[in-house]
């Protein structure tokens, strides 16, 4: 993040001793939008509300680079909401957009202007960890730059069809199509074995053949 595309009053408090940060989490599901903060009240920022009530467990580190390259973001959140795992478990939420910014916390717990975009990417894999003590969703976002290497268009299998439209046969039999068909012809039928004689050994053994 570029010095100069910082506000004065984030400038002055980043060169403070006494560095208080957040991160809002803007992550846009099938489902409808998420806003989910890590800070320890609710933040409105860009005309929304940034939720805190613990569903945003943990950020990865960003990492910032002048290159034009695939850049990987880690986010933890809580499986406790059924939001959160139903969106974990939708084919619909991948590739879908994802944003963060990261801002700073004043003594009297007020929000310094302005929280800066350190992220900006879409949603790659989740991983679900589901145990007896707590339920975590951890989703990897790939920046936009991952799109550069990724094949336009769709597949005609059936897999890819379910991810669009579920319940829909059309492809079930596409992976099939290249296969040899015998029209016409009984099932187990085998063709005789190719005749190698010569013209002459054909006309005498049909000339035998009338006697």
């Amino acid at each position: 993040m570029a010095r100069d595309s910082l506000s004065a009053s984030m400038l002055v408090a980043m060169n403070g001793q006494n560095l208080r940060p957040f991160v809002l989490l803007q992550l846009q599901y099938s489902g409808g939008t998420a806003y989910v903060t890590d800070c320890v009240r609710d933040v409105v920022h860009g005309g929304n509300t940034y939720v805190s009530d613990g569903t945003l467990l943990g950020v990865g580190d960003i990492e910032e680079s002048g290159e034009m390259r695939v850049a990987s973001l880690k986010v933890t959140l809580s499986g406790v909401a059924l939001s959160v795992i139903s969106a974990a478990l939708s084919n619909d939420t991948n590739g879908r957009l994802a944003l963060a910014w990261m801002g700073l916390l004043a003594d009297d717990n007020s929000v310094i202007v302005d929280p800066f975009n350190t992220f900006r990417g879409r949603f790659e894999r989740v991983e679900i960890n589901d145990s007896v003590k707590n339920s975590t969703v951890v989703w990897t976002l790939k920046n936009e730059f991952a799109d550069f290497n990724r094949r336009a268009g769709r597949r005609t299998n059936d897999e890819e069809q379910q991810l669009f439209f579920v319940g829909d046969r059309g492809f079930e039999f596409a992976g099939k199509a290249d296969q040899s068909v015998q029209w016409g012809v009984a099932t187990g039928w085998t063709p005789p074995p190719p005749d190698n004689r010569n013209a002459y050994e054909r006309a005498e053994d049909e000339v035998k053949g009338w006697f």
